[in-house]
């Protein structure tokens, strides 16, 4: 009988040994991890906005006209941060939020073609650079899994996002002018009429607005376990949220032609609306983006 029961004892020991030395390498440090990083992302705003018309006039027999305004964004920091929630060892809830600001500058190409009556025609042609800025702020909310072995953890995960961005633009048009002039005289009694053409440089806006929108996120990543509490990461996610349509603002005002033919004209709001009118489509702005990015896990 005791050789039987040491048996079992040791049996037991054995087990509870290997069970014990299973737990000390189950990577498990505490109910929560926060991973910091910081790296660059890369947005998608794209497109253009057109502003086409054609008209006649006096001596012009046909004057068409075209703005073709296209912004485009690039590349930007970004700064985001993952608090992570275990409810098994390889697996919780994440709590993420973000932040990045991306310069979205636009370039015009303006083109203006005058036919006269006489057949002879004249061309306006210029291009301009303005201005514009994207703020994304992403607050998500996922699930997530990982895998583990010895220092090395890889992880990924997904889920819903709640987007706080901001836009704004400032751009710049033409608008073709003809201005007439008539001269009487008496002697033959007669009319003649004079006129010139140009184009205005006329400042274009979309004010800043800011909107809340909802989409989602996925991405991974690994982890490299310096100490039990501390840890480097690298990791790459996408967050898709829904466009938005933005219209621009042609902005009334005191403006020279690029000519310098016609100088201080009114270009009035009601140039401004009709040129609003014609102006399509409404530039589609896309706050989604793909972020990669490096930092630090804490596991606490």
């Amino acid at each position: 009988m005791r050789g039987e029961a040491t048996k079992r004892f040791l049996v037991a020991a054995l087990l509870l040994s290997l069970a014990a030395r299973s737990m000390a390498h189950t990577d498990v440090p505490g109910k929560f991890a926060l991973r910091v990083l910081t790296g660059l992302s890369q947005t998608r705003v794209s497109g253009s906005s057109k502003y086409e018309d054609q008209w006649n006039q006096e001596l012009l027999s046909k004057i068409v006209e075209q703005n073709s305004i296209a912004p485009k964004s690039g590349r930007a920091f970004y700064l985001g941060a993952f608090l992570s929630y275990f409810l098994r060892p390889d697996y919780g809830l994440e709590a993420g939020l973000g932040f990045f600001k991306v310069d979205v500058p636009n370039t015009t190409s303006f083109h203006s073609e005058f036919t006269w009556t006489s057949g002879k025609k004249e061309t306006k042609d210029a291009g301009w650079t303005g201005t514009g800025n994207l703020m994304v702020i992403p607050i998500s909310l996922n699930g997530f899994g990982r895998w583990q072995k010895g220092k090395i953890e890889a992880y990924g995960s997904g889920g819903l996002t709640l987007f706080r961005n901001t836009f704004q633009s400032l751009a710049l048009a033409g608008f073709s002018v003809s201005e007439v002039a008539y001269v009487q005289t008496t002697n033959p009694p007669e009319t003649t009429v004079i006129q010139s053409v140009d184009a205005l440089r006329v400042d274009l806006e979309i004010e800043k607005k800011s909107w809340l929108a909802v989409g989602a996120n996925i991405g991974g990543g690994i982890d490299y376990r310096l100490t039990d509490k501390i840890g480097l990461t690298a990791g790459a996610r996408y967050f898709l949220c829904p466009k938005k349509d933005f219209e621009w603002t042609w902005k009334p005002g005191i403006y020279d032609g690029i000519g310098n033919i016609v100088t201080d004209w009114e270009f009035t709001s009601i140039n401004a609306k009709y040129a609003e009118a014609k102006t399509k489509p409404p530039l589609k702005v896309n706050p989604s983006f793909l972020q990669f990015g490096l930092g630090i896990k804490l596991s606490l």
